[in-house]
């Protein structure tokens, strides 16, 4: 019985093992999608909203990649019970029933790769279509045909057939030459798709055309860089700055360590909800706007370029960003006012939400007010360059005052409603609001950035970083070192308001040994930061970075 049920577990084993490797092939050259994906995605959309939410918190961005090793596994698992079962069920019977055992076993996977299609609407946007259906379904017959061979092989291998010695030796052979198989087809497989040229869609991260002039960008901060220094601020963070002086301060050098202003497009963090990116075909998508408007039409990726550009340097925050952490990047964004195209489709009395659906299935709404908000853009592009897969190709949202989540990536329609419209994260029990904290880091000395030492040099230990606010800005940043007083750091000047704002402070008393730093931030209409330590869960993260 043990030798039984180990033969069918090794069978199932090598059948799910050349299979992975085949299906990673079958992605590569386009032709299908590879099936752990179909199941982490459907894992995704069934987790209930609490479970998925403790395991974003535990894991953070592991918690899709072990998802994903999680599918991969079970996938090989399952057909390992399901070898069992079969040699236990079919023992000794007659190669045509182990062949007709082993093509109907291709049915039951077949039946549930087509229901998780038909369940989540990000499968099918992995699924290539319906020739990549035809594809996983041949493939499958096939390996349920091999399966049944391999079991057929081991049964008749059994030591109550013949001489114990003679039955081992054979069935030694045949085990080694059945794993030599399948594991040098699991292995080609995969190494041909590896070393295949990367999939590249038409026009992602292409240069956009220069054709169309950009709109004035967004309206300059009025908020002048205080002066450099250790003054103290008795009054706290709500206190009114000092006037700037009359002497001309030196020009602005971020401390070493500090990151670039502007975030490169490829440097731009990464989260989504399903485990690939959809790759939309520019030729032939659309964005659809419809709903409670006058006159319901449709753009296309040339038409929407067509119309006035607007540039825009914002940052883009993740909600799950922990106070301190690297989901946040500000980039120069290219695109259209969001405006311009709801005047053109008509917006009709009672609207209350404006909703985004997105390529894979996802989906956000924000307010018709905050759609109207000039700073409300569909963008298309980043630094002049269009958008990578990653980041939302085509088009995607672009809302500088709200979490990313309400930033929908690959964007494909635009629905005007009446009523609140709750997206996928508010199902799952996050903000429906999402308007951004504000936040102050340390970048000198940040380990997430590798760095954890602090130097000195001419006299002085430059402390520096980031502080952002949405669009509200930022008015006065403060560092305090140990128990000390709170001292005002300098700020970069900026050209707006919507992005974060570098900031300095030299420390010129500093001595030797480990220090506890400090920061924190006042936003641009005289609000301090949240002191109070609050998990990213469900409303954005808060409190001072140390």
């Amino acid at each position: 019985m043990l030798r039984k049920t180990r033969d069918g577990a090794l069978a199932g084993l090598l059948i799910g093992i050349a299979l992975i490797g085949i299906f990673y092939l079958l992605r590569a050259l386009r032709i299908a999608a590879f099936v752990p994906l179909v199941i982490a995605n459907t894992l995704i959309k069934l987790t209930p909203g609490d479970i998925a939410t403790a395991t974003i918190e535990a894991l953070g961005k592991w918690g899709m990649r072990s998802l994903i090793i999680m599918s991969v596994v079970g996938f090989v698992v399952a057909y390992m019970v399901l070898g069992m079962l079969l040699l236990r069920g079919l023992r000794g019977r007659a190669r045509g029933a182990w062949l007709l055992a082993g093509a109907l076993s291709a049915l039951l996977p077949i039946g549930a790769i087509w229901l998780m299609l038909q369940l989540v609407p990000a499968n099918r946007a992995i699924a290539e279509g319906s020739s990549g259906l035809i594809a996983l379904a041949l493939t499958f017959e096939l390996a349920g045909l091999a399966l049944g061979a391999l079991l057929h092989g081991l049964s008749r291998r059994q030591p109550s057939a013949e001489p114990v010695a003679a039955a081992n030796l054979g069935r030694r052979q045949f085990l080694l030459s059945s794993a030599g198989a399948a594991l040098g087809l699991a292995a080609g497989s995969s190494a041909i798709a590896y070393f295949l040229p990367e999939r590249e869609v038409t026009g992602a991260g292409a240069a956009l055309p220069t054709s169309v002039p950009p709109t004035a960008t967004t309206p300059p901060t009025a908020t002048a860089s205080p002066t450099a220094g250790p003054t103290a601020t008795p009054g706290g963070p709500t206190a009114t700055p000092a006037p700037p002086t009359a002497t001309p301060l030196p020009a602005f050098e971020p401390a070493l360590g500090t990151r670039p202003e502007i975030t490169e497009q490829s440097s731009l963090y990464l989260i989504s909800s399903t485990t690939t990116p959809p790759e939309v075909d520019v030729k032939t998508w659309r964005l659809k706007v419809h709903g409670a408007v006058d006159s319901p039409f449709e753009l296309s990726y040339d038409e929407l370029l067509a119309m006035p550009r607007h540039d825009q340097t914002s940052t883009l925050e993740c909600i799950s960003n922990e106070v301190g952490n690297l989901l946040i990047g500000n980039c120069n964004w290219n695109g259209v006012q969001l405006r311009d195209i709801l005047k053109k489709a008509g917006v009709q009395d009672g609207v209350v939400d404006v909703v985004f659906r997105a390529a894979e299935g996802y989906s956000d709404s924000i307010t018709l007010e905050r759609a109207m908000d000039p700073n409300t853009i569909i963008a298309y592009g980043v630094d002049g360059q269009a958008l990578q897969v990653p980041h939302g190709f085509p088009a995607r949202v672009r809302i500088p005052n709200l979490y990313g989540e309400k930033n929908v990536k690959w964007l494909t329609e635009i629905e005007l409603v009446r009523e609140d419209y709750q997206g996928y994260w508010q199902q799952r029990g996050w903000t429906d609001d999402a308007t951004i904290y504000t936040t102050s880091v340390y970048d000198t000395g940040n380990p997430r950035l590798g760095d954890t030492q602090l130097e000195r040099k001419d006299g002085v230990v430059a402390l520096g970083g980031i502080a952002f606010a949405g669009d509200r800005g930022i008015r006065r940043v403060e560092v305090k070192i140990d128990d000390g007083e709170w001292r005002e750091a300098r700020l970069k000047e900026t050209s707006n308001d919507l992005s974060w704002r570098l900031w300095r402070y030299e420390w010129s008393d500093a001595t030797p040994g480990k220090h506890t730093l400090t920061v924190r931030a006042v936003d641009g209409e005289g609000q301090p930061q949240v002191a109070e330590v609050q998990d990213t869960h469900p409303n954005g993260a808060t409190g001072y970075h140390q």
